[in-house]
């Protein structure tokens, strides 16, 4: 269980990263293309 800790500890923020990546791709491939 300790294990686990950890591990949403880094996965929560990285989880909302992605999902807040994947709401908005076309915002984030137009930074990047320009």
């Amino acid at each position: 269980m300790n294990a686990l800790i950890p591990t949403w500890i880094i996965g929560a923020p990285l989880l909302l990263a992605i999902i807040d990546w994947i709401r908005t791709p076309k915002v984030g491939a137009a930074s990047l293309q320009r």
